[in-house]
């Protein structure tokens, strides 16, 4: 888009996923520097900064790309206050309050452009000859372009590596690795921060604790999705507030909302939100946590059962509710009700 802006282009890295953001008017002071001001003519404080600098762009036609912002408020800062400018912001978060003429959301890629990618990167007639394998690869980088990019990689440097042997590692199974992380395949390349794990840490770093626990949590059950009250009995947490960090979770791309009120994990979040429960978690709180969703599945299918054959009881492990006769039995737990044969002998009821 630079011909379209020939007074100039402006870049800042707001380094908004890290623990050290840029300070809007830092941000400012080099833009008026880029722009031809020395030093000395530049206010000290913020907001003359920031009218100084909507002063100089004024019907200039400048492109400004604002890069990995934080919040609405650092990205507004360092808006121009003319119409003839233009600005790109890009940002983990969804910056719901800013003003945007246009919003792009950047998902996963689809199969065939992950396969692309993997083909220009380890080799397309690799790829080609296995397109079962190839898609299973695919499947597991979840479309993520850079799990898609380390992974070709890998496979370019080992030639004699079949993709079945590369899906093998990444699921554990494969003998010479066993039960290997699959973040340990996705490492950064020496002397770099780019791996997987470096680029989905910084957003699962701005996470509170509660926020942190629900992400790692949601991994354990085997579904892909789930509803605010199945993750409100994961973390053993009032419904209010997992729907809170469930929102603030989606609002950092560490889940999406295919509809309102369900949220699901990308695959390759999922496997990484394993590793920090395995991390962190203790087992014991782990089996508790699955415990709990269980009770609240139980408790769902309960309450179908009731609404679709109102009146009939429910037997097995599904009773209606805990019968008084068995005080301390779980309501997960069926109280087995004692009868009696033609002989007078007692039986137990199926």
């Amino acid at each position: 888009m630079r011909d379209h802006y020939p007074d100039g282009q402006l870049y800042a890295n707001l380094r908004g996923t890290s623990a050290d953001p840029a300070d809007p008017a830092a941000v400012l002071t080099g833009f008026l520097q880029a722009l031809g001001l020395h030093e000395r003519d530049v206010p000290d404080g913020p907001h003359e900064r920031a009218a100084l600098f909507r002063t100089t762009v004024a019907d200039r036609r400048i492109l400004l790309v604002l890069d990995d912002a934080r919040d609405t408020a650092q990205a507004e800062a360092l808006l121009p206050g003319s119409a003839t400018c233009a600005v790109l912001v890009t940002a983990r978060a969804t910056l719901d309050g800013l003003q945007a003429a246009c919003r792009v959301r950047l998902e996963p890629l689809a199969v065939p452009d992950a396969l692309a990618v993997l083909g220009e990167v380890a080799g397309r007639q690799r790829i080609a000859a296995d397109p079962g394998q190839a898609r299973a690869l695919a499947e597991r980088c979840g479309g993520l372009p850079l799990a898609l990019r380390l992974a070709g990689a890998r496979l370019a440097a080992r030639p004699s590596w079949s993709l079945s042997d590369f899906v093998r590692l990444l699921d554990g199974s494969h003998p010479a690795f066993p039960a290997l992380p699959p973040f340990s395949v996705f490492p950064a390349p020496a002397g770099s921060q780019d791996g997987v794990t470096a680029c989905i840490r910084p957003s699962y770093d701005l996470l509170d604790a509660e926020e942190a626990r629900l992400f790692r949590l949601l991994a354990l059950p085997r579904r892909g999705a789930t509803d605010i009250a199945g993750a409100a009995a994961l973390a053993g947490l009032p419904p209010a507030r997992a729907g809170q960090c469930l929102e603030r979770l989606t609002g950092l791309g560490l889940l999406e909302s295919p509809r309102p009120g369900v949220y699901r994990q990308y695959p390759l979040l999922r496997m990484f939100a394993a590793e920090r429960s395995r991390e962190d978690d203790r087992p014991e709180e782990q089996a508790v946590a699955l415990t709990r969703f269980l009770d609240h599945l139980l408790a769902e299918a309960r309450a179908v059962h009731a609404a679709e054959r109102p009146g009939h009881r429910v037997f097995g492990p599904l009773p209606p509710e805990p019968s008084p006769a068995c005080p301390g039995t779980r309501a997960t737990r069926s109280c087995p009700r004692t009868s009696r044969r033609s002989d007078g002998t007692p039986r137990q009821a199926e």
